[in-house]
């Protein structure tokens, strides 16, 4: 297991590592906004600034597109969508077409209150993208989140 990234701020904490052929990312909402429904310019925000994320594949129990899946969402569910869709563009750029599967889960009986295990399974190629595509998703969801709650990115180190 080697520790890959790790991300605190005012709205949320994310570690993640790469054990095998996997990525695992531990998100925890650290104002209990664990929902994109008390995020209300949500979809406005990701269609100005990565509107190929609502053509990406989910699987959910109501059977949604993810452009509907989004107006209420787990967060962490959204930030899982958010690291594969750039993942994706960024090897497009290189001329390389991949698939990435990934799962959001949690076990709030077991774990904290809005805490989630995002395992992201991702070809090697892909792998090198992912720096970059978490630090842009956590961008866009400093920004989604803050929108909500009126306060500018104060990042705690």
């Amino acid at each position: 297991m080697v520790n890959i990234l790790n991300y605190k701020s005012e709205n949320f904490i994310i570690s993640s590592y790469q054990k095998g052929k996997e990525i695992v990312l531990f998100f925890l909402s650290r104002n209990n906004t664990i929902s994109t429904d008390k995020l209300p310019k949500t979809a406005d925000t990701i269609e100005q600034v990565l509107p190929s994320v609502f053509n990406t594949t989910c699987y959910n129990d109501q059977g949604k597109c993810f452009k509907d899946e989004i107006k209420n969402t787990e967060t962490a569910h959204l930030l899982e969508h958010l690291i594969i869709e750039f993942m994706v563009q960024k090897e497009k750029m290189r001329g390389n077409k991949i698939t990435i599967k990934a799962l959001t889960s949690w076990n709030w009986n077991k774990n904290p209150f809005g805490s989630f295990k995002i395992t992201i399974k991702a070809p090697q190629v892909a792998k090198r993208s992912f720096k970059d595509s978490f630090n842009a998703s956590i961008s866009l969801m400093e920004k989604i989140f803050n929108q909500a709650n009126g306060q500018p990115k104060q990042t705690v180190h």
